[in-house]
């Protein structure tokens, strides 16, 4: 039986590191995957490209063209010609290419694209190697490979994580390529860290986040060339301009975050935004959204309304499910100055719905996300007021 992920000691993590450099020592072909999130991203790309100058086979499952700024970083997979199995189909035509598995940044099986597929095709039986990195604990989080070599921390990202496999994997090999000198795998890394934390407003470890920044964030500046061609990725030379990047809103983007904030509800401590069907569709028709630009607002928004109480913000919305399907996503962010733990909400989410409603979620200390099944929007509404007044028992942790 598969249990919750346990974050590797500090005594312990050394030795976690050596394993994941002999893992990728020894093999030779890999297939990345995760959640197709920016965190996830950034860490498997950055892998992938340090396994292809090591001249290895790296091969990223990709489920399709990304929404939202994130959409350099597909182009600096294909300038680098990464493969990318972009289809449930394609997977088991890597057969015979692939001698071992990396997830990244997922918290279960659940959420990662093709995973039926995947394990049918490589961990069934005589099953693949493993290497898992995640920072995600609590509500369902459990490891993918109950046997793989997981390197499981509470850190900001799982770009932190990556950015120590790698850094770990030069100290073993100085020879070989370094990892940080190369500018798109920096990139990958800044981006999916600077992502990760909001902008670098809500980082869990303050010193970490600052230590990686800083590190990665003057190997970029000192290999970027004022007059460089860099065809596969906007210019970034700092953390900051990523960061500029990632948060810029058009004029339309602009246009719909002014108009959702005029519909936040607060309620005490707690706010809410309702993007449901109607009010959905009524901002996508008027301002003629495209998917990137609704994305951008969605983040936004998830990321204004806890401000908008002082401590926590819930935004939900209908969509397509992991699983198949529709549900309701609801996500959970706390203010920028509040220190509770929104993974202890999970009670809050099965009183306020019913645990056979609740198909998932969970996140870190800061952000949370839960999927609720499908049932009237009258209804799931009534157990947003239910939740709202639940999760006022997690505020007290300061």
């Amino acid at each position: 039986m598969i249990h919750n992920k346990t974050p590797v000691t500090a005594e312990g993590w050394p030795s976690a590191l050596n394993g994941a450099v002999e893992f990728l020592q020894r093999h030779e072909g890999f297939l990345l995957a995760g959640y197709p999130d920016a965190d996830a991203l950034g860490s498997m790309l950055s892998l992938a490209l340090y396994l292809k100058a090591l001249g290895k086979r790296p091969y990223i499952v990709w489920p399709g063209p990304l929404i939202g700024k994130t959409g350099f970083l597909e182009d600096i997979l294909q300038h680098n010609r990464v493969p990318l199995v972009a289809g449930l189909h394609k997977v088991a035509g890597f057969t015979g290419r692939v001698d071992a598995l990396i997830f990244c940044d997922t918290a279960n099986r659940k959420l990662v694209p093709f995973y039926t597929e995947i394990h049918r095709t490589f961990l069934e039986g005589n099953a693949k190697p493993v290497l898992e990195l995640d920072h995600h604990f609590g509500t369902d989080s459990e490891p993918i490979h109950e046997h793989g070599l997981h390197l499981f921390r509470p850190s900001n990202a799982t770009a932190e994580i990556a950015a120590e496999v790698l850094e770990a994997c030069f100290r073993h090999n100085s020879g070989g390529p370094d990892p940080f000198a190369q500018r798109n795998i920096v990139i990958s890394l800044l981006t999916g860290l600077i992502a990760d934390t909001g902008g670098g407003r809500a980082p869990m470890q303050r010193g970490d986040y600052e230590y990686w920044v800083q590190r990665l964030g003057g190997r970029l500046t000192a290999n970027t060339h004022e007059k460089e061609d860099d065809p596969e990725s906007p210019h970034f030379s700092n953390p900051d301009e990523i960061r500029g990047f990632l948060a810029q809103l058009s004029d339309v983007e602009k246009a719909g975050v002014a108009r959702l904030q005029e519909k936040i509800v607060r309620a005490g401590d707690v706010a809410w935004l309702d993007l449901l069907t109607d009010n959905r569709r009524e901002l996508v028709e008027s301002l003629e959204l495209n998917p990137t630009a609704w994305a951008q607002i969605l983040e936004t928004m998830a990321n204004a309304v806890p401000e908008v109480a002082g401590r926590i913000g819930l935004l939900f919305y209908r969509d397509e499910s992991a699983e198949g399907g529709e549900c309701f996503y609801i996500k959970m962010r706390r203010a920028q100055e509040e220190q509770c733990d929104l993974r202890e909400a999970e009670g809050a989410i099965h009183r306020a719905f019913g645990a056979d409603r609740v198909l998932g979620g969970g996140g870190h200390p800061g952000a949370v996300s839960f999927r609720i099944r499908l049932m009237d929007e009258a209804q799931f509404l009534e157990g947003i007021e239910r939740l709202a007044q639940n999760i006022d028992g997690i505020n007290d942790r300061k």
